[in-house]
């Protein structure tokens, strides 16, 4: 016969308090998780744009420029055309590593054009490791900061290399330039502001912490607290942007 346990009420109570504070802190990830993804897939470019008009007009741009023997303009419209039609359509949040270093080759190539090849682009990356899966544009807004902002003031000779590497059952991705770097206490604020999860009013931008926060976020709350981004920059050397994710191959999504 079965014994029935009788608990108190005081820990019943205590029991159901825990219950709805855990839900409602799965409940806050969720709506963050949503409201990160959501900036970070572009959400206001694609409500205003029918991606396939943005797609038809680019491939008639490229057309027009092959015609006339423009390659330049054929290229760069190629490459927007495959940048936006990553970054705006697809109803899955996560990708492979393989299509987020495609989408960086097509944005480097771009802003190569824009800037007349201040800066050359080396990927590292080994294709065992391709078919990681990680969040959607986790990779362009570092690759981003690196060229508008550690690149900055650099006329020629800018570099931008992206190493990814296995490191225990974990995949590291470093995103190195060797710009104007940061001093220590530049580095510290930055890193203050990654670690605030509350925006301050006014900050817009990659160099107020906003976008490296927003990345870091959506590691954390994709992976755990565990994965995220650390920066290590010296004045005058570079920077280097370390990305730790999981390594999580498609198969097993």
């Amino acid at each position: 016969m079965k014994k029935l346990r009788l608990i108190s009420e005081e820990k019943l109570n205590h029991i159901i308090e825990e219950n709805i504070t855990q839900a409602l802190e799965e409940e806050s990830h969720k709506y963050e998780w949503e409201v990160l993804l959501k900036q970070a897939n572009l959400a206001t470019l694609q409500s205003q744009i029918n991606p396939h008009f943005l797609y038809n007009t680019l491939e008639c741009i490229r057309g027009m420029a092959l015609m006339e023997n423009q390659e330049n303009i054929a290229d760069i419209a190629w490459s927007l055309s495959r940048f936006f039609r990553y970054s705006i359509s697809g109803n899955s949040d996560t990708v492979s590593l393989h299509d987020e270093l495609e989408n960086i080759r097509n944005y480097t190539r771009i802003q190569n054009y824009r800037f007349r090849d201040r800066f050359t682009v080396e990927i590292r990356n080994v294709e065992a490791l391709e078919d990681t899966m990680l969040p959607k544009l986790t990779l362009q807004p570092v690759v981003e900061n690196a060229i508008l902002h550690g690149l900055a003031d650099t006329l020629e000779d800018g570099r931008i290399t992206v190493t990814v590497e296995q490191i225990g059952n974990d995949v590291q991705i470093t995103v190195s330039d060797n710009g104007c770097g940061m001093t220590a206490e530049q580095l510290d604020a930055l890193n203050r502001k990654i670690n605030n999860r509350k925006a301050e009013e006014g900050d817009e931008g990659w160099h107020t912490g906003i976008g490296m926060r927003n990345v870091d976020r959506r590691l954390k709350l994709h992976f755990g607290s565990e994965y995220g981004i650390s920066i290590y920059s010296c004045k005058n050397v570079g920077t280097d942007v370390e990305i730790r994710i999981p390594y999580c191959p498609s198969r097993i999504q």
